[in-house]
Parts: C-alpha cells; sequence; structure tokens
C-alpha cells in the first residue's frame, strides 16, 4: 500500500509542481529550455515548495489512514505530524537538488530533449527525466524514515530508545546530507562561469559583417561568401561559448568557416568529441583546422590527436597540448599573451615538446588571457595593455595567415 499511495504522492506533486511551473513561465515568458535564469530559478523554487506541501499533506494522511494501520494510535496529530514533516524537509533537499541539477545536466548532455514538441506546445523532458529519478530516491527515503520514526507499532520500542534504530536513521540523514552538499556544491561550481560580454561583442564591427546560424545544440556556425578553410573551435573552460563569436566573426570576414561549439557545463573535459561528424557535416569546406582557448584548446587538441588525419592544423590560444604530435605534418599555431596570468607557464613549456619542430610561436605584447573571447576580466590573469578588439583582430589575422600558409 504504501508504494501505491507514494506514487499517488507523487503524481500529486508532480502536477501541483508542473503546473507552477508552466504558468510561471508562460507569465513571464521564460525559454522552454531555460533552466538557469534567475527568474526560472525563482519559478522552479516556488513551485518545489507548494509540491512539497501539497505532497506532504497528502501522504501524511493517506499514510496514517490506510498504510501503516498497526501503528500506535495514542500519539498526538500534531506530533505525528510535525515528525512526519521534518523527515519531509530532508528529501525535499534532496528533490531540489536532485531536480535542479539533474535537470542541468540533461539538458547540457541532451539539448535535444530540452524543447520536444507535444500537444501544440514545447515541454523540456530534461526537468520531467529529472524529476522521476528524484521521485523515486524520494520515495525510498520517506518510507525508511516513516517506518522507524513517525509510525511505530503498537507496543514498539520507542525510536529514542532503540539503539538500532536510531544509528540507521543517522546514517541515513547522513548520507541525504552528504549526497545533498556534493550535489549542490557540483550545482554551485558549474553555475559559476563566465559569461559573454554581449554589449563589447554586439559592438565589434566584424559582428554586423557576416552571418551565421545557432544550431539545435547550441554551436554557431559562421559562413563566409568565399570558404578559404574550415575551423572548429573549442571554449576555454567554464566561458560560455558565445564570448568567442567575435573571433569566429572575425576569421569569417577573411573567408574561413567557423564551426564554435557549445560544451556541457562550459567544460570542454565532458565532450571532447564535440568536433565529430562537423567534416561531414559540411562537404562544400575542404581544408580543416581545429582550436581552442585555455581548457577548450588542451581538449581539442587531444581529440586532434585521433583524427590528425582529417585536419591540416591546430590552434592553441592561451593553452598547450598534452598529447604528442611532434611526428605529424600537421600545421600548429601557439598564440599567448605576454601578461596572460593563467595559463601554467611551466606546464606549457614542458608540454612544448609535444608540437612539431616548425610549430608557429607568436606572443601577443601586452595581450592577456581572457582577451581570446569578450567575457570581461579573468579571475587571477593579468592586467592587459591592449584593448579585446585588438587582441582578437591580432588573433585573428595570425590564424588567417598560417592557413593561407599552409594552403599555398
Amino acid at each position: 500500500m504504501y508504494l501505491v499511495f507514494g506514487v499517488l504522492t507523487t503524481l500529486v506533486g508532480w502536477a501541483v509542481y508542473f503546473v507552477l511551473l508552466w504558468v510561471w513561465k508562460a507569465a513571464f515568458s521564460i525559454p522552454s529550455d531555460d533552466t538557469t535564469s534567475g527568474m526560472y530559478i525563482a519559478g522552479y523554487t516556488l513551485a518545489q515548495v507548494v509540491q512539497w506541501v501539497a505532497a506532504v499533506l497528502f501522504a501524511f494522511f493517506t499514510n496514517r489512514a490506510w498504510v501503516f494501520t498497526d501503528a500506535e494510535k495514542n500519539v498526538s496529530l500534531p506530533l505525528q505530524l510535525g515528525r512526519f514533516a521534518a523527515g519531509r524537509v530532508a528529501t525535499f533537499g534532496v528533490d531540489y537538488v536532485v531536480t535542479f541539477f539533474g535537470g542541468w545536466a540533461l539538458s547540457a548532455f541532451l539539448p535535444m530533449i530540452t524543447a520536444v514538441p507535444l500537444l501544440g506546445k514545447e515541454f523540456n523532458l530534461a526537468e520531467i527525466g529529472a524529476k522521476i529519478v528524484a521521485a523515486v530516491i524520494v520515495i525510498v527515503c520517506n518510507y525508511i524514515f516513516s517506518k522507524i520514526f513517525v509510525f511505530q507499532k503498537k507496543g514498539e520500542e520507542s525510536f529514542w530508545k532503540n539503539k538500532r534504530k536510531r544509528s540507521l536513521f543517522i546514517v541515513i540523514v547522513s548520507v541525504v546530507i552528504v549526497l545533498s552538499l556534493l550535489l549542490g556544491a557540483c550545482a554551485i561550481y558549474l553555475g559559476d562561469y563566465y559569461r559573454a560580454d554581449e554589449e563589447a561583442i554586439e559592438a565589434f564591427a566584424p559582428m554586423s559583417k557576416v552571418e551565421f546560424e545557432e544550431l539545435s545544440d547550441g554551436s554557431f556556425v559562421f559562413e563566409p561568401d568565399e570558404i578559404e578553410a574550415g575551423f572548429i573551435f573549442y571554449p576555454g573552460g567554464k566561458v560560455e561559448n558565445d564570448a568567442y563569436k567575435p573571433l569566429m566573426a572575425a576569421l569569417a570576414s577573411k573567408g574561413i568557416f567557423c564551426v564554435l561549439v557549445e560544451m556541457p557545463f562550459n567544460l570542454a573535459v565532458f565532450d571532447i568529441n564535440a568536433a565529430d561528424g562537423i567534416i561531414e557535416r559540411y562537404p562544400q569546406v575542404e581544408d580543416w583546422y581545429i582550436g581552442g582557448h585555455s581548457l577548450g584548446g588542451a581538449m581539442a587538441a587531444t581529440y586532434l590527436g585521433n583524427h590528425t588525419d582529417d585536419f591540416e592544423g591546430l590552434v592553441l590560444l592561451g593553452a598547450y597540448s598534452t598529447v604528442d604530435l611532434s611526428k605529424t605534418d600537421l600545421t600548429v599555431l601557439s598564440i599567448f599573451g605576454s601578461e596572460d596570468k593563467v595559463m601554467d607557464r611551466e606546464a606549457y613549456s614542458d608540454n612544448r615538446s609535444n608540437l612539431p619542430s616548425d610549430a608557429i610561436e607568436a606572443e601577443i605584447n601586452g595581450g592577456c588571457h581572457a582577451y581570446f573571447g569578450m567575457y570581461g576580466h579573468q579571475s587571477g590573469d593579468g592586467e592587459p595593455s591592449v584593448t579585446n578588439e585588438k587582441q582578437i583582430n591580432i588573433t585573428a589575422n595570425a590564424i588567417f595567415e598560417i592557413i593561407l600558409r599552409r594552403g599555398k
């Protein structure tokens, strides 16, 4: 019977949650695939709280009447409800974190399920999937808590006097707290990333001269009228891929077909193979290069290590390769700023031997780590003496020159 009413409780909670969240999104015009904005989080939190209250009341009275029928009846209703609610507070934290973090993770790894057309509307199936996982965890935790703490059998030793039950309870609560803290810490860490400076990007001259398309997976494609070569770009770690639109636009204005990929949680390490299928998708491009900024550059080099026959060269921006490419005939360009305080110079020197002997190194005098994109100052970086726009133009010119040189 507990399972039956557990499922019913879940359905009641879901009905309240999804209706409230849908109304909130409609009222504030929040896109279906938005799972990180402040307005979404506010609506999400409200829906979770109201859902919790409705589910607790429904579960308590149905469990008391039809599930734990052999429980002691000489317990005051307020006390019993208080204990029941206390247990639900703990599992509410689990539900909140698992649903939010899970929805975010599924949205990042499976962006195609964030706006699925059903019944004339778009639904985010990532939210629904995360809610299902959270529900299973919560049902199990709630049963254990109710059984040993709230609805004790007649004549059964008090929870507080039963050493075995107390120990089991402490273990369960400890596990729930640790998991919630870990998931919460991950959510906070991954949610703290560098956003693109939209105003600066809009003011960047080449942005108005080229056309680009945003794909369903969050990638951007910049296609020039006359194509010299193709370039796949991996964004820097914890940097929104939009921040690199200016560099891609500058390259596209010179005839470079650019594909700016989006990474799960803005970390290229989660999708090293993001370049898979791109070359086949654009057969009009004959020669391809790959590169990236910082962590993205390192992951692009790692990908290249297994696909050297598919590319003409590698571009590293404030980055280094941990994969040995020294025996390849690839054209390699490594660019970094003289004021770059983020890139590990010692690691860069140690890994220099992984590049071909004729690899080209270029230092931008006065350049910094962050100015390969447009996302403001990066923590720990040096103070640049060149403008963001100038560093991007210098970088675009250098990349274009090595591509031209290779083509001759």
